[in-house]
This record gives C-alpha cells, sequence and structure tokens, in this order.
C-alpha cells in the first residue's frame, strides 16, 4: 500500500466523530442473502459496529459485536483487501446528544455479553414460520447491528433497567425495535438521510495496514 493511500484513510478517520456507524461490506453470504431480499441491490453490508476512536490507549477502535460484544482495532478490517469499510454520523446532533451516545459506549466497557446468535437466526427463521416460535431473539445478548440501534435508539425491551431508560436519540433504521434491524437496514437509512454524513473510508481492492 502506498503512504499516500495510508495517509489518505489516516485523514478520513480523524473525521469520523465517536458514535458514527461503522459499516463493513465483508464476505457473509447469510447477512448479504438477507439484505438482498429486503432491498435486492447488489452491494449489501455484512456488519455494523460504532465508532470509538481512542480507548485504553489504542487509537481507531470501534465497539462490535462478535464473538463477544467488544473494543476492537479497525485495523483487521483495514488490512483485508476485499473488505469495503463506510462511516455514516448524523451532522446534527447536540452536544446532549453526542455525550449521551458516548455513555452509551462507556456502559458496555467491563461487561461480557456474548454474540445473539439466536437473534441474528432470526432473520432466515422470518422464512420458516414454524421456526419463529422456538428460536427467538434475546432480550440480554445482542448481535452487531442491534447494537449499534440499541446505542442509538434505546430498547424498551432490553432485560438491563439501565438500557430500558435510554431514549432515543435518533433512528438508526426504520424497523420498530433494534432485534429486527440489519446492517443494510442501519446502512440504507442513514445512506437517504439528509442529516447524516456517508464517508467511504476504504474501497474493496485497498489494503491498508499489515
Amino acid at each position: 500500500m502506498s503512504k499516500q493511500l495510508k495517509k489518505e484513510i489516516q485523514d478520513k478517520l480523524k473525521q469520523i466523530p465517536i458514535g458514527a456507524h461503522i459499516v463493513i461490506f465483508g464476505k457473509n453470504p447469510a447477512t448479504k442473502f438477507w439484505g438482498w431480499l429486503e432491498t435486492h441491490r447488489k452491494d449489501i453490508p455484512t456488519h455494523s459496529a460504532i465508532w470509538v476512536d481512542t480507548w485504553k490507549g489504542k487509537e481507531n477502535v470501534v465497539l462490535e459485536a462478535v464473538k463477544w460484544v467488544e473494543f476492537n482495532g479497525l485495523e483487521k478490517y483495514l488490512k483485508k483487501k476485499k473488505t469495503k469499510i463506510v462511516a455514516q454520523w448524523y451532522t446534527n446532533l447536540t452536544m446532549e446528544e453526542s455525550m449521551e451516545l458516548h455513555k452509551r459506549i462507556i456502559w458496555f466497557a467491563n461487561r461480557k455479553f456474548f454474540y445473539d446468535l439466536s437473534g441474528y437466526a432470526n432473520f432466515i427463521t422470518r422464512l420458516l414460520p414454524f421456526l419463529r416460535r422456538i428460536i427467538k431473539p434475546s432480550n440480554k445478548l445482542f448481535f452487531c447491528s442491534e447494537l449499534v440501534a440499541t446505542n442509538y435508539e434505546g430498547d424498551k425491551n432490553s432485560k438491563y433497567k439501565t438500557i430500558k431508560l435510554w431514549e432515543k436519540i435518533r433512528n438508526y433504521s426504520v424497523k420498530p425495535t433494534p432485534t429486527n434491524t440489519a446492517p443494510i437496514d442501519g446502512y440504507s437509512y442513514m445512506f437517504k438521510n439528509k442529516y447524516c454524513k456517508t464517508m467511504i473510508i476504504k474501497e474493496k481492492g485497498e489494503k491498508a495496514y499489515k
């Protein structure tokens, strides 16, 4: 990777405010399939995360639900040549709203939440209604876009008293609850919203970091 490309990516990362929606376009075929069923778009995001910026001395950090809900460096995506990365954020958040987003991110620190496998599987069971009685989203765990949506919108169905009290800061999607949201929902909603900025951090084919 050229030094110029690395500098361009780093300059873009410096523009992202805390709480921004980080969208990953990767390989996950199941997420791509569900996104295609809903939108018929060709380019379907496969993962969502929240921009943290600096965390415990480490730069370019996101909060994400992978195996666990955890704080990770964005480098693991930046170094993948076949991955596209996009950042989205509201340009008209008040200082109070920005501070509240930050507080919600911090709430997840030092807490151990496993990935909500049944919540993720629930997208597929919508095609098989008889399974929906058996496989239901957890109100204690999170999958990736559910985590982002919860930070933006709160969740009255949450098992946690703190999250139950969270009011909506802004919409993440048009879906009624965080457990209904997929990465495509957040991406497409914010992409169309005139108060949101969408910025491509890295295109597919580009590789940042080794």
